[in-house]
């Protein structure tokens, strides 16, 4: 069934929406990638969920004047990014109206957003799957598990296609079936890939079903490759675990003495090393977590006498910048392999007022009566009731809150508005270009 809607806004995920009125039918939404605001488009309508069609769009009838033409021969496809018909600056723009509608009680709150100097080939980190017909790429948009074989992406360092066709080649002539989720079955889930910007240090991990048998001249060969075309990478093949009755494990195999990749981050006065293994989160847009860090700080104003919480620190990447400016910083990570990291990087740094503590943030709140002042960097999943009831227990005077979900950031500020606390300030910062995401920093005091 076809329609011809008109564009009224985009949804949370970046899909733009009209409505769709029937005859002796409820109008409903429908939501369909590769439109803008204004544009009247003819869509194909093919699911309806919820009371929203999803749609494919298959004709503009009335452009924006300000459409552009997608870089990427993928574009529409690929799930990877979906705006790059939108120029960069209404981007930002959308991105500034979503953090306004949002926080309807801070609107004098809320500073420009800082966009990217460019909004291509930022990513240091990339995860590519391997699909039917020897596809390696990222998931199709709006599709259960098919993956597009790409040929190019304009969101990494270039060097990540040479890796990724080097390994499609490698799977073809060794005949090495992709992983089944659904059955259990085949061998080859991903392909990893990450750099570090300032340093030119690459990693490259392959994972594959943990409970299969691998051929070792297939084995061989990945290594030889990649060590050819990649002689300073680190390289990994990690298998992926499963078994009833026991939690998801990853057993990891070096194929290379050099088994971590370093990055540098560099600040107004400061710069640091980072140490990262295979598994360690860093911010995937490095340029911009360099903003993003020294406005954080600078939000703060801190007096050099606090104790610093760093809930959520991962590899403690704003824990050591904010060490140097405060008595004491204390990072709270449930991570294993990112607790371990971000010790490693206190002390190749010489930070020796830097504490990192294994926990749960929730349950490390709840044992712990008072804190002065708090960095929360949550995942997109916000903070959840427990952690913000025991946060809220905890009485801080300044909450800085980095968040790379605003929805559920915007939930979690509602609860600590009833509990009293203000918001000073809020940053957004664009650390994705071409999607709708948007990392978003706040600042309450009590």
């Amino acid at each position: 069934m076809t329609a011809d809607i008109t564009i009224e806004g985009f949804l949370e995920k970046g899909e733009a929406f009209g409505t769709y009125s029937a005859p002796n039918r409820l109008p409903a939404t429908v939501s369909v990638r590769g439109a803008m605001v204004g544009e009247t488009v003819r869509v194909q309508l093919f699911r309806k969920r919820k009371g929203t069609y999803d749609a494919k769009l298959l004709d503009v009838l009335e452009p924006s004047k300000v459409r552009q033409k997608p870089r990427c021969i993928h574009f529409g496809q690929c799930g990877g990014c979906m705006w790059q018909h939108i120029p960069y600056e209404e981007q930002l723009n959308i991105k500034s109206d979503r953090i306004n509608a949002l926080f309807p009680y801070a609107k004098d709150k809320i500073k420009p957003i800082i966009g990217c100097d460019t909004p291509w080939n930022k990513r240091n980190k990339m995860e590519f799957s391997f699909g039917k017909f020897d596809s390696l790429g990222l998931y199709r948009a709006k599709s259960s598990g098919h993956i597009i074989d790409l040929n190019e992406c304009h969101l990494c360092p270039e060097w990540f296609l040479i890796a990724l066709n080097e390994a499609r080649n490698w799977q073809k002539q060794h005949a090495l079936p992709h992983y089944h989720p659904s059955s259990n079955g085949g061998l080859l889930r991903t392909l990893t890939l990450r750099h570090g910007f300032r340093t030119n240090e690459k990693m490259i991990i392959l994972t594959v079903a943990g409970d299969k048998d691998f051929p070792q001249i297939a084995w061989d060969d990945f290594s030889h490759r990649m060590k050819k075309n990649f002689p300073d990478a680190a390289i990994f093949i990690r298998r992926h675990i499963l078994a009833k009755g026991i939690p998801t494990r990853f057993e990891e195999i070096a194929l290379t003495e050099k088994t971590t990749l370093i990055e540098k981050l560099v600040l107004p006065n400061q710069e640091l090393n980072f140490t990262l293994s295979p598994m360690s989160f860093f911010q995937p847009n490095p340029s911009q977590a360099e903003q993003l860090y020294a406005l954080a700080l600078d939000m703060l104003e801190l007096k050099g006498d606090e104790t610093l919480y760093d809930l959520f620190c991962g590899t403690a990447t704003l824990s050591l910048f904010a060490a140097q400016r405060v008595k004491k910083v204390i990072g709270v990570e449930l991570n294993p392999e990112a607790v371990q990291d971000a010790r490693r990087n206190a002390q190749d740094n010489t930070l020796p007022n830097v504490t990192i503590i294994e926990a749960d943030v929730a349950k490390f709140l709840e044992d712990e009566p008072s804190i002065d002042c708090v960095l929360i960097d949550p995942p997109r999943c916000g903070l959840g009731p427990k952690a913000v009831e025991w946060l809220i227990k905890a009485h801080p005077k300044k909450i800085l809150y980095i968040s790379c979900n605003p929805y559920t950031q915007a939930t979690d500020c509602l609860e600590f508005k009833k509990a009293g606390y203000k918001i000073q300030s809020i940053q957004p910062v664009d650390q994705f270009p071409n999607t709708a995401h948007c990392e978003n920093i706040i600042l309450l005091s009590k």
